[in-house]
């Protein structure tokens, strides 16, 4: 997000950051109809780091399967279409553990197994795995009439519940290995992360979610067509996880003790989180500039609504929506904190006050400054309420449509970052929506410190 508006002041006892920003997009998929695979095409990294047995020699024709270097039989026949090898996707399921379930309201397959949720459309190349839609490009699931028997692609088909699969061809003898499932292995991949130990994903239930964290310290309404799972009795673990239809749909989280896939997490290196391959149609990374372009935050989000979607959703809880968003500005301030080795802000009530009065008046008046038209400075405005302070630290942000995005531009912002980390005792939040006004909305944080 491009920030707009940029200014830093400092005077004795008073720290000063202001800050104005603006919107972003989205991507799409295509169906591709089956094509044409030339065997050695078929598999990407075909026998990497897979077992050596089932070798060629002295074997018929055919294909040959081994599941952790064991060779396995399915009660239905491997069929080839195309050039493309298909698995029966009863069978294979029954062989790795999956249930099977057909979904006639859907016209569709839906396969469970561990973390995993997959449902196929019939005679598709677009499938959801936790709910997250993806293209097979150049496939389709399909069912052989003859037998009655919905056939995958054996690559679609493994690599969805996270096996590794490879190949080789010798003498019209086809062997495929398939390797290990990293999820059985407890190691974590794309829309997952581990906090406190336990392990949350895209498409979990709300009572796994419950089973592993515990019921929330708050839930929050978002604009976002989903309800915020507050996590905050630990800001070293700080959450936020998204829920829709009582299923995982999201997560937030810029603490410490996040983790996920290739053993990254808080603090790792932008190469090494690029390197990694993380899905970029639902995970969204933020890179601390002012810290070595480390990673300080991740967002992770099965859909996203677009703009106007989530202004109608703002628009139809505006007040209970803004003072979500003002918690949890202090919950995501203090795990920032909390990260960098500073002790945790308390809130304040009266420091709430002034933050929700003074973005109201900017709003109404459609000014963005520390400064009133009157003159008047932060200290000036508290101490009129007859709140004296040792130390008064404002951040301001305007045009940001959440919490979450302000702080985003708060961190990217080195004045800004430096007033979240500075010394402070309290925190009190305002934020405040006016249709008609220059930057519609505004937030506001003022740092208290009395002794």
């Amino acid at each position: 997000m491009k920030p707009g508006i940029l200014l830093c002041w400092m005077i004795p006892a008073i720290f000063c950051a202001i800050m104005v920003a603006a919107p972003m997009p989205a991507e799409a998929s295509q169906t591709v109809e089956p094509g044409v695979v030339s065997p050695d095409e078929e598999v990407e990294g075909a026998g990497e780091g897979l077992p050596d047995e089932g070798d060629a020699i002295g074997r018929q024709p055919g294909t040959w399967l081994f599941l952790d270097e064991e060779e396995i039989f399915l009660s239905d026949p491997i069929q080839k279409v195309n050039g493309r090898t298909y698995l029966p996707l009863r069978s294979f399921c029954e062989l790795v553990g999956a249930e099977v379930t057909w979904r006639q309201d859907l016209n569709s397959i839906s396969v469970h197994r561990d973390r995993v949720e997959a449902v196929f459309g019939m005679n598709s190349g677009l499938y959801t795995v936790n709910g997250v839609i993806r293209n097979m490009a150049d496939a389709a699931l399909y069912i052989d009439q003859a037998i009655d028997r919905a056939y995958i692609p054996i690559r679609y088909g493994a690599e969805t519940f996270g096996f590794a699969v490879g190949w080789s061809a010798e003498d019209e003898v086809e062997i495929i290995r398939i390797g290990n499932t990293p999820a059985s292995q407890g190691a974590l991949t794309d829309n997952e992360i581990m906090i406190g130990g336990e392990i949350i994903w895209l498409g979990q239930t709300e009572h796994q979610l419950v089973e592993s964290l515990g019921y929330p310290s708050r839930i929050d309404e978002s604009a976002y067509g989903m309800q915020w799972f507050v996590y905050n009795r630990n800001y070293r673990d700080f959450i936020m996880v998204g829920m829709k239809n009582q299923r995982v749909s999201g997560f937030f989280c810029n603490s410490p003790g996040m983790g996920l896939k290739a053993g990254l997490g808080f603090g790792a290196e932008k190469q090494q989180v690029e390197a990694a391959g993380f899905s970029k149609e639902t995970m969204e990374f933020w890179f601390d500039a002012h810290y070595g372009d480390r990673l300080f935050a991740v967002l992770c989000m099965a859909e996203r609504p677009s703009a106007a979607e989530q202004q109608a959703a703002f628009n139809r809880n505006a007040e209970l929506l803004l003072r979500a968003y003002e918690m949890e500005c202090l919950d995501i301030t203090n795990a920032f904190r909390v990260a960098h080795g500073e002790p945790e802000v308390l809130y304040s009530v009266y420091a709430a006050r002034g933050a929700l009065a003074y973005a109201k008046d900017m709003a109404d008046r459609n000014y963005l400054n520390h400064i009133t038209p009157e003159g008047k400075d932060v200290k000036d405005r508290f101490e009129a309420q007859g709140i004296f302070a040792l130390k008064y630290s404002e951040n301001l942000a305007g045009g940001y449509s959440n919490a979450i995005l302000a702080m985003k531009g708060w961190v990217e912002s080195e004045s800004h970052r430096q007033g979240m980390l500075e010394e402070n005792q309290y925190l009190g939040v305002g934020a405040f929506y006016k249709a008609g006004s220059r930057y519609k909305y505004y937030f506001v944080q003022e740092f208290l410190t009395m002794n």
